[in-house]
């Protein structure tokens, strides 16, 4: 399983009322990049280099059709749809890391969550499936 780093622009954000994670909230993107994010200041998605998605058969960047609720009282966990990565008609540019965003506020615009390292450059061949599971939680706050 990749793991997970939380950006440091994160906290200060969520302290300042950028994102809203609750279920009619901030709709969370996932976006591919084969460059590690910078933990201090990368803080937008612009701020990252994405992989061309020629041959992606999904929409990327991709929407992880998040929902937050409070389960059990107290903490805060929010879930989201497992994405795929299909190749069709190629091979799909090498990526490691998925990289998680707030596509709804526009002040900062699109600011950047963390990212999954998955250790190793992905490169899929044309017909290849890669999964990115979320497993029981997108974020845990508690």
């Amino acid at each position: 399983m990749a793991s997970f780093t939380k950006l440091g622009c994160f906290a200060p954000n969520q302290a300042q009322g950028v994102h809203d994670l609750s279920t009619a909230g901030s709709q969370l993107m996932v976006c591919l990049s084969n460059v590690v994010p910078d933990t201090l200041l990368d803080t937008v998605l612009a701020d990252i280099t994405q992989i061309s998605y020629t041959n992606v058969v999904e929409t990327y960047p991709a929407d992880t059709l998040n929902v937050g609720a409070e389960v059990p009282a107290g903490n805060w966990k929010v879930t989201g749809t497992d994405l795929t990565v299909t190749a069709s008609g190629g091979a799909v540019a090498g990526f490691r890391y998925a990289i998680l965003y707030d596509a709804t506020p526009t002040t900062p615009l699109s600011p950047l969550i963390g990212y999954w390292d998955y250790g190793a450059t992905v490169i899929l061949a044309d017909t290849e499936v890669f999964n990115i599971p979320f497993g029981s939680a997108i974020l845990n706050f508690s």
